[in-house]
């Protein structure tokens, strides 16, 4: 399967109109493993792994744990403009 075969990258040329305000939620039916060590929190998916550094663990279990949410509800102690970078 190609990155393009399921619209898969479509939400990337949408980045630039991405607010504080904006919803957002995990790819839905996509199946993943969540791990962690002492400095990262992993997710396998799709044959890939995206490595987040340990202080964003909160806020990578809260965005794959809801069906949906603003950027601005990351429960995590970042002010807004850190909030909408760590999500691009």
């Amino acid at each position: 399967m190609s990155p393009n075969s399921n619209g898969q990258m479509e939400p990337v040329s949408r980045l630039d109109k991405l607010t504080i305000n904006s919803k957002v939620r995990a790819r839905r039916g996509v199946a993943y493993r969540l791990q962690a060590n002492q400095t990262s929190k992993l997710i396998d998916c799709c044959g890939r792994r995206i490595t987040f550094p340990a202080h964003a663990s909160e806020a990578v279990r809260f965005a794959l744990s809801q069906s949906e949410f603003a950027v601005h509800q990351l429960p995590v102690g970042w002010d807004n403009a850190r909030k909408l970078v760590s999500w691009c």
